[in-house]
């Protein structure tokens, strides 16, 4: 049977050396804050930014909420604007407010490289969290990727793609598949390492996976079959492979909103 990677411990780890790190930024009189725009009309965005916001009261980050739709008040906008902490911008962007200028704005007021948290734009100072809490498992498992076959599938900014420049920064070979991509099984099978984060149910079985691998979950969706939330990876099927195993819930989604609070403490620590 896998080893299944404990998520769980690990991002109690990140909070704790996070939350040390914020005491001693206080003691200094910074007080770290996280501001998130969210879309009030968007339900599975309101699960995310629960989370953040839990994960920042645990850590002592303060953490303001402001709902971004036609009836958000432009000053309040401007106020958050003109501070300098850093900023989530929670997507989707309601589609009242989506538009050429809107994202004007976001780009040249919320996303500048000392606010950028998510760390998605150019000269960002810090990875995105997500991709950033899936390297952190490596370490966690003391797993050497150098020389080793690593296959990513997706293409979204917010994990694969920068997930890719982290894998090849420690010589590991990465080969890139996505939703489209024919016969993936005879492609992951050879792979020490599989990193999925497409958003489709059981994309991974048993199947494409080989004795041995590291396989990681990081997309989720709902199952149409059962209505229920799961991931790219059938967990239940591919759990008794030997290797190692993250938990489709439970698992990378941890390390994400952990790493996120670790950014938030960065840009401060950088300003120092």
């Amino acid at each position: 049977m896998g080893k299944i990677i404990d998520c769980k411990t690990l991002s109690q780890k990140i909070k704790d050396d996070v939350k040390e790190r914020v005491d001693k930024l206080k003691e200094k009189g910074i007080n770290p804050k996280l501001t998130v725009l969210t879309n009030p009309d968007d339900e599975p965005s309101k699960a995310y930014v629960r989370n953040k916001k839990k994960v920042c009261e645990e850590v002592g980050i303060e953490f303001e909420e402001i709902p971004f739709n036609k009836d958000t008040e432009y000053k309040k906008l401007l106020q958050v604007a003109n501070s300098n902490n850093p900023v989530v911008v929670q997507l989707p962007i309601n589609k009242q407010v989506d538009n050429d200028v809107t994202w004007e704005v976001i780009n040249d007021y919320y996303c500048r490289p000392e606010r950028d948290v998510d760390g998605f734009f150019k000269d960002a100072f810090v990875k995105p969290a997500t991709a950033k809490g899936v390297m952190k498992i490596f370490n966690e498992i003391d797993y050497n990727l150098e020389g080793k076959e690593v296959c990513i599938i997706g293409r979204g900014k917010t994990c694969a793609k920068p997930l890719v420049q982290m894998m090849l920064d420690k010589n590991a070979t990465v080969t890139i598949c996505h939703s489209y991509t024919k016969d993936l099984d005879s492609i992951t099978n050879p792979c020490d390492v599989i990193v999925s984060c497409v958003g489709k149910p059981h994309l991974i079985t048993d199947a494409h996976i080989k004795e041995g691998a590291v396989v990681i979950n990081v997309g989720l969706s709902v199952n149409p079959k059962t209505g229920k939330l799961t991931g790219d990876v059938d967990f239940a099927a591919c759990k008794d492979k030997d290797g190692y195993i993250t938990k489709n819930i439970g698992g990378v989604g941890l390390l994400t909103t952990a790493c996120l609070a670790e950014n938030v403490v960065e840009l401060y620590e950088r300003r120092l």
